[in-house]
């Protein structure tokens, strides 16, 4: 039978706030691949793993996200990938460590307010964006004048330029 470590913990907020967060975990920099989610009543159980490292044959995770109240229970069940494995060099309870500590990083405060569902109504002094497009200030299609300046983005240009030093526009 291999090393294993467990622990549990309630934390402030929604279980989906947790589920969210634990299915971004590799996005996030953590090294542990998300196997699958098992639906549990009031809850969910979410199988994860952690490959080889010079001190471990990976590790095998279990967290089961449960509603309780106004936060979530959370409990986290590290054991060797390899049965035969004894020893984990304290392993298993870091790797346990270290999601519980991702997990706390940002987590909603007591009071948590669920997001409301549906579109927002304008506010008062709304007003819709005019329609249709406004006729250029300059007409770029008459040739130029000797010397200037760019239209495009205001840098001096010579009298036989085609092109803007600045910005690269077609000037003719």
């Amino acid at each position: 039978m291999g090393a294993k470590f467990r622990d549990s913990r309630v934390l402030p907020g929604p279980v989906d706030h947790y589920l969210e967060k634990i299915r971004n975990i590799y996005a996030a920099g953590l090294k542990y691949g998300v196997l699958g989610e098992q639906p549990t009543p009031g809850g969910v159980v979410v199988s994860l793993n952690h490959g080889y490292t010079p001190s471990s044959w990976g590790e095998n995770l279990r967290i089961t996200l449960t509603s309780q109240g106004g936060g979530t229970g959370v409990e986290i069940y590290s054991e060797c990938a390899m049965p035969t494995q004894l020893f984990d060099l304290g392993r298993n309870k870091k790797n346990v460590a270290e999601i519980f500590d991702y997990l706390q990083s940002g987590a909603p405060q007591q009071g948590y307010a669920q997001p409301q569902q549906g579109y927002a109504q304008p506010q008062q002094g709304y007003t819709q964006p005019q329609q249709g497009y406004s006729q250029p200030q300059q007409n770029f299609e008459q040739p130029r004048q000797a010397g200037g300046f760019c239209p495009n983005c205001g840098a001096a240009v010579g009298g036989n330029a085609n092109f803007c030093p600045g910005c690269g526009s077609r000037l003719k």
